[in-house]
């Protein structure tokens, strides 16, 4: 049997990060009975974290090998994504966050059980690690415990390194020196990528890169939830609703082409599903306004069970913006995928045996532009390239398509990304996002991510 390890979690107070950093931590705990795992997490998102541990349905004996700390976020963090200069920004964000877990950290490392099992290896997401790092080794000299190993993790794409931020996006221009600063300060990082190793393989080399797939609990499925949505979709005809999600944060796109959107999902005589978690009032009230036209073919939710609903019978389409997470559920689920709009699903084989369909991509930032590029060089997505805006716009893609960004190219992508989900093209990006799903699961069962989730259980060996 393995000597016993003690490793620590480090989890960003944002959901896109936080919810799949702690599951990270759960399937550790599950996957090796010598781990002994402390996760810190920001105290405003129980409610969402505690449904998360349930749905891992560990054991008693698997309970007892798993702390939860709750870190509070009382003091002034800056909101990073509001810069408009190169202004460091996002350095102080990470700062900040670290300064708000430092004495819960503190406080955790002069415990007892600290003291009888001391930590060896820190897992921090990498915002959170950027600011918490600087502190740590003066903290273990003061408190005379050892410097733990630590692991910088990133919930994104294996396309979407800190070598390559600010590639492609408008926003990030902004916050260029703070990416290169993080290049500079963490540059002998160890990296832990939530993306699918087979699908990483082509990553530059000299990066120190551990794949270790999707974040999710293939085990248990995506759980049983009473959500309304739900009962919703109970009422509808198979495959014939489109999810829309565009994330947890962003307002998405303009007034403008949000009512471009709605235009083509009125004439398409489908049913729309809206998570509107993401975005401002008035893009909630935009939204509503637009639900409110097509009567019951319509349902607006501040918040849905993702999984459960992509898992649905009557889920025909997965509108999303790309962000990793989706993505990744989407494969899951052998939903091919239009980087930003629709979506045909299928479910874990013991739920309902659904129709494929694909993916519309309409990326925002960060990650997202790398993500859609990569899901339909795969085959399973269609990118919306002429929601583009700013810099992109009179720009020719490398894939050869130029971004016109006119109202009349926009309608025309959507007329054309309906038109495609009942075609012959249509029906090839089906049997393909079902190959990708068949080649995910198996990374993750068996592959290099299996392999490499097995590796990070064994790093104090």
């Amino acid at each position: 049997m393995a000597t016993t390890s003690h490793y620590v979690v480090l989890c960003l107070p944002s959901w896109g990060h936080c919810r799949p950093e702690l599951t990270f931590a759960l399937r550790l705990v599950r996957l090796h009975p010598h781990l002994y795992i402390t996760i810190f997490l920001p105290s405003f998102i129980s409610q969402s974290t505690d449904a998360v541990i349930s749905a891992a349905q560990l054991s008693n004996t698997e309970l007892s090998r798993m702390a939860v700390i709750k870190y509070s976020m009382a003091g002034s963090v800056p909101e990073p994504n509001q810069a408009n200069a190169d202004d460091l920004l996002w350095k102080k964000f990470a700062d900040s966050c670290a300064d708000e877990l430092i004495p819960t950290y503190q406080d955790f490392i002069k415990s007892e059980h600290v003291k009888t099992r001391p930590v060896d290896v820190i897992l921090g997401d990498g915002l959170l690690y950027w600011g918490f790092r600087q502190h740590l080794e003066t903290m273990c000299k003061e408190l005379g415990t050892k410097i733990p190993e630590v692991y910088f993790v990133a919930p994104v794409s294996a396309a979407y390194t800190i070598r390559h931020m600010g590639d492609g996006s408008n926003r990030i221009i902004y916050h260029m020196r703070s990416w290169n600063r993080l290049v500079r300060d963490l540059d002998d990082a160890k990296i832990i990528v939530f993306w699918p190793a087979v699908l990483g393989e082509q990553v530059d080399p000299p990066l120190k890169l551990i794949s270790v797939g999707p974040q999710i609990f293939m085990e248990t499925g995506p759980g049983e939830s009473d959500h309304p949505s739900l009962a919703w979709l109970s009422n509808k005809p198979d495959h014939s609703v489109i999810y829309i999600a565009f994330g947890s944060y962003f307002s998405h796109g303009t007034t403008h082409q949000i009512d471009y959107l709605f235009a083509a999902l009125e004439a398409s005589g489908l049913s729309v599903l809206y998570s509107r978690v993401g975005g401002d009032e008035t893009m909630h009230k935009q939204v509503d306004e637009g639900i409110g036209r097509l009567g019951e073919k319509g349902l607006a939710c501040d918040w849905v069970p993702q999984e459960q609903v992509l898992a649905h019978r009557a889920t025909g389409w997965f509108c999303t913006h790309g962000g990793s997470n989706s993505a990744q559920e989407g494969m899951l689920y052998g939903v091919p995928m239009r980087m930003s709009a629709l979506i045909p699903n299928f479910p874990y084989p013991f739920l309902y045996p659904g129709r494929m369909g694909f993916l519309v991509v309409w990326p925002a930032a960060w990650d997202q532009p790398h993500i859609a590029n990569e899901l339909v060089h795969l085959g399973i997505a269609i990118e919306l390239v002429q929601f583009r805006t700013g810099r992109n716009v009179g720009r020719t893609m490398a894939r050869g398509t130029k971004i016109i960004g006119t109202f009349e190219a926009m309608q025309q992508e959507l007329q054309e990304a309906f038109k495609t989900m009942r075609s012959e093209k249509g029906d090839e990006m089906r049997k393909r996002a079902r190959e990708v799903m068949g080649t995910v699961r198996k990374d993750m069962q068996e592959g290099k991510s299996w392999e490499n989730m097995m590796k990070i259980g064994k790093l104090m060996a």
